[in-house]
Formats: C-alpha cells, sequence, structure tokens
C-alpha cells in the first residue's frame, strides 16, 4: 500500500526500441542493495551493464565524486551522472540521453552517505499514476479472508507470502505488493529473488563468473552474456549464479564458487545461448573434465549438488600461520566462501581443546606448513591435529571434510 517512490516502482513504457540500447554504462560508489537497483535501471532502459570502466564506455552513474572509476572517466572524458538521469530515462524523458548531459545531472558531493533519497523520483513526471494513492482503500476482514481461500493463494500462497511480510488485515491490495516486489527485487537478497521469480514465472538472469578463459574469449563472451540481459562480475560472491570454465582447476575463483553458484558450465553454453537469442538450459552444457576428477578422486557434479545443501565448514573456525602456502589471504577468501570463520591470532591451548562439536570432532582447524611447525610445538605435543593447505583444497573439490588425511603431524 506504500506509494511507489523510485522509477522502478512504475510501469515500464518502452517496446522493443529501448532508448539506452547504445548506451554501455558502468557504475561506482553504490553498494549492496542500491547497487543492484542501479543495476536494474540499467537493464530497463535496454543499456549494457559493465562491471569495469574502459574508454569505450559512454556513461558512468556515480552516488558520489571520487574513486578510480571517476577518475578515469574525467581523464576520458565521459559523462558522470547521478541517479536523477537514470530516473529520467527509466520514467520516457528521452531529452536526458542528449548530448551534452545537462548540467542538473552532474555528481556533486564526495559523501558516501549524502542525499539518502537519491532514488526519489520527480512526482511531477508520474502525478497521472499516483491518483489510486490518493484515497484509502479499506477491505473488510470477511473479504481477506475470502481473498484467502482462492485458487491463486492456494497453489502459490507458500512462495508469495514470504516475501510479501506480515500483512495488515483490514487494509491490503495484493495486486500492488506483488507489482512492487516484482519491479523492485532488489529489496529481498538474490537467494529470495530466485524462488519468488520461479514461483511467479519470471526469467532469472544469470550472474556470471568466468575463470580460466582467455582474455580475448572473455571480452567476447562477456558483451554475448550482456546483450542477453545477464551480469559479469569478477568474482564469485553471493548472487552470482553461473561458473565458465572449460576445465576443473584450482583458481580462486573456482574453488569460491561452490560457495554461491548453482551451475558450473562451459563456455558452449554461453556461445549457443547467444546463437539461440536466450539463456539455454544449463544442463546441457555442464562442465565435466574426467581426467582432473580421477586425479583428485571426485565428482564435480556431486561436489556442486553437496554445496547446496549446505556450506562445507559451516560452525568451523580456522588457524592458518604467517607461511603457509597458497598465502592466508587466498585460503581466508576459500574458506569464508564456504560458510567457515578465520581468527587472527591463535587461542590459548585451554581453548582450543573445548572446541569439539556433539560427535567429539574438533571445530576447531590449523593449517600450517613444514616452516611454521615450530610456532605450533605445545599444540602437537597435545595430539592436536595440524593440517596442510590441502585440507582446505581438495576438501572444497570433494566437498567433505577430511580430518585424517592431510594431517601433518
Amino acid at each position: 500500500m506504500e506509494v511507489p517512490s523510485t522509477a522502478l516502482h512504475f510501469p515500464y513504457i518502452f517496446g522493443k526500441e529501448r532508448p539506452g540500447c547504445n548506451q554501455l554504462i558502468s557504475v561506482t560508489n553504490f553498494e549492496g542493495v542500491e547497487r543492484q537497483r542501479v543495476k536494474q535501471m540499467v537493464m530497463q532502459i535496454g543499456a549494457q551493464y559493465t562491471g569495469y570502466m574502459t574508454r569505450a564506455n559512454s556513461v558512468l552513474v556515480a552516488k558520489y565524486s571520487g574513486g578510480a572509476k571517476y577518475m578515469k572517466a574525467l581523464e576520458w572524458n565521459i559523462p558522470v551522472v547521478g541517479v536523477n538521469w537514470l530516473n529520467d530515462v527509466v520514467l520516457g524523458d528521452l531529452q536526458a540521453l542528449k548530448l551534452p548531459i545537462h548540467s542538473r545531472y552532474q555528481v556533486c558531493g564526495t559523501n558516501a552517505n549524502h542525499s539518502s533519497d537519491i532514488f526519489g523520483v520527480d512526482q511531477g513526471k508520474v502525478a497521472h499514476l499516483l491518483e489510486g494513492w490518493k484515497t484509502p482503500v479499506k477491505i473488510s476482514k470477511e473479504t481477506w479472508k475470502k481473498f484467502q481461500s482462492s485458487q491463486f493463494i492456494r497453489l502459490s500462497n507458500d512462495n508469495i507470502m514470504n516475501h510479501l511480510g506480515t500483512v495488515n488485515e483490514n487494509s491490503v491490495t495484493l495486486s500492488m505488493h506483488l507489482q512492487k516486489q516484482r519491479l523492485d527485487g532488489d529489496n529481498c537478497s538474490p537467494e529470495k529473488r530466485l524462488r519468488f521469480s520461479d514461483s511467479v514465472g519470471f526469467q532469472v538472469m544469470p550472474v556470471v563468473v568466468m575463470t580460466g578463459i582467455q582474455e580475448d574469449d572473455i571480452s567476447r563472451l562477456s558483451k554475448d552474456v550482456l546483450k542477453l540481459g545477464g551480469q559479469i562480475e569478477q568474482t564469485c560472491k553471493s548472487g552470482c549464479t553461473h561458473l565458465v570454465a572449460n576445465s576443473v582447476m584450482r583458481t580462486v575463483k573456482f574453488l569460491t564458487a561452490f560457495g554461491c553458484v548453482k551451475h558450473i558450465v562451459t563456455s558452449d553454453w554461453i556461445v549457443q545461448s547467444s546463437l539461440a537469442n536466450k539463456f539455454l538450459d544449463e544442463n546441457c552444457f555442464k562442465l565435466h573434465d574426467a581426467k582432473v576428477e580421477d586425479t583428485f578422486n571426485f565428482s564435480l557434479h556431486t561436489s556442486l549438488l553437496r554445496a547446496m545443501e549446505q556450506p562445507l565448514f559451516k560452525d568451523l573456525t580456522f588457524y592458518f600461520t604467517p607461511d603457509v602456502r597458497p598465502s592466508k589471504a587466498v585460503l581466508c577468501e576459500i574458506v569464508k566462501s564456504c560458510g567457515g570463520k578465520v581468527v587472527a591470532k591463535l587461542p590459548s591451548l585451554k581453548h582450543i581443546v573445548k572446541l569439539i562439536n556433539f560427535k567429539g570432532e574438533p571445530t576447531f582447524i590449523i593449517v600450517s606448513c613444514e616452516s611454521d611447525l615450530y610456532m605450533l610445538h605445545d599444540i602437537y605435543s597435545h595430539d592436536i591435529g595440524i593440517h596442510n593447505a590441502e585440507f582446505v583444497l581438495t576438501g572444497v573439490m570433494r566437498q567433505e571434510v577430511d580430518l585424517c588425511t592431510y594431517r601433518m603431524i
């Protein structure tokens, strides 16, 4: 029942010819929900979103002035605009696209927290669409209960009500909530958006990460993904849905992918999807690397299924000694992506001994190397397990916690 407050809340007015089809847009200084909202607006006007900044970009959308992308945009004479520019284009004010871009769209200020209402729209542009909010709508309890018993609610109540939250029985319009949730999907986590979209038939656009692909091929494949409406990310993080690789490898991207993606596919998935002008079924393009899988004695498909059931290192805490290889930074990134925690300081021996689960297994894991064992004399003298880096690397590939194989002492 809330009054629409952002450009994404209003009806989509463009047909096949979208005004931003020739625009290549990058974004800077936005985080979290705000960044997702800007990305959605960029795609809604038909422009291509890029997570990087090159001379080919036509516009940089910034929350405030400052940062590497901002400085490069000034150096390359690329227009830097605020969200108000995107607002006007989304709402159909095509004067905003004229060059040179009007000064009212210029970004001002250097405070990351300035102007909490940067997504607010000019009410004058949408006054005719707000008539429905000028008169209160009251619905009786009886009417609402009758509506709840309808076939629509029976079929999709579990999926929809989770996203609507607590409903006021005396005053509610379900269709308004549904429209707003569909257009402003960044109000919920990526995982919830996936479930909600699946439940009502909206297409979920892939968020793709690539590893082990040649630089020239990455550029070409990225353009294909963006053309189809997907997104490209440089690292695996929450919200990523696909990892593209042509062989199994132990890169940071590949190992952290187990913690977030639903699909690991070959680059043919993008190539064939581009030819079909839509994203194809991933099951036909699953990565299978028999040689590497045999070498490390695991099944990629099985490991991915296990990873989706629950995080591998949930309830485990890790400590890495200084000279461990791969580096502490790399191992920390992998462990955290799989639900583990990392401490910078080694707890007392008395405390470590107490860190066990209901099965009597340790929940504190020490990962070290030969050159650092002298630092852990008190630890291994009490028969506390010290493991090498394979505990993490091979463990993630197999999606299993092996407390015996990789013990150093």
